[in-house]
């Protein structure tokens, strides 16, 4: 969707979503067809403080969507969320496997390790396998910190800015397959 001033936005609905959304927006040039900036954003109802869980670790699993500004190019980028939250260490490892929007090719790996958990927010250092450094943020939606949303921005050789959205707290021992938003051919493990 484009306004008048030439910005373009992407929302993205996360059906299996209960406290969270995110999506992608980006500025076009004067040319109406070159984007200038990538950006993400999410939002939701966040976990009280109160509400945050202090011990224990939990599973999360969800989507994620990005822009890719390559040069005067733009990708559009989709994709899986994995996150591991470990309270007591205050700490949260994501995985986002990401994908071309179009054909579905794979483009790569983006993740983040020990991204730093402080009260009901979480930040750091992001990589990707193509050469990219960044970093993330986010914060812990719903009851007791049931869904995790958050924005990436990536430079390197070109620039990567995404939002993402997961739910859990899964038990990969016993419970169910967490159904990823987006699988060709599951490749997060």
């Amino acid at each position: 969707m484009r306004d008048g001033n030439g910005k373009e936005a992407g929302y993205i609905e996360p059906a299996s979503l209960s406290y969270t959304t995110y999506g992608v927006w980006t500025r076009l040039a004067d040319d109406g067809r070159s984007i200038l900036d990538p950006n993400a954003f999410y939002g939701g109802v966040p976990t009280t403080l109160a509400d945050m869980p202090a011990t224990g670790t939990a599973e999360y699993y969800g989507s994620m969507a990005a822009i890719e500004r390559d040069g005067d190019g733009r990708n559009d980028l989709i994709g899986n969320l994995r996150g591991t939250a470990d309270f007591a260490a205050g700490t949260l490892d994501a995985a986002l496997d990401l994908y071309d929007a179009g054909d579905k090719s794979a483009w790569g790996r983006v993740e983040g390790r020990d991204l730093r958990i402080d009260g009901t927010g979480f930040k750091g250092a992001v990589t990707s396998d193509r050469g990219h450094a960044g970093a993330a943020e986010g914060s812990f939606f719903g009851h007791a910190g049931e869904e995790v949303a958050g924005a990436f921005r990536l430079d390197g050789p070109t620039t990567v800015a995404g939002g993402f959205a997961g739910r859990g707290p899964y038990d990969t021992g016993t419970d169910e397959d967490p159904n990823l938003f987006f699988d060709p051919d599951r490749t997060i493990d």
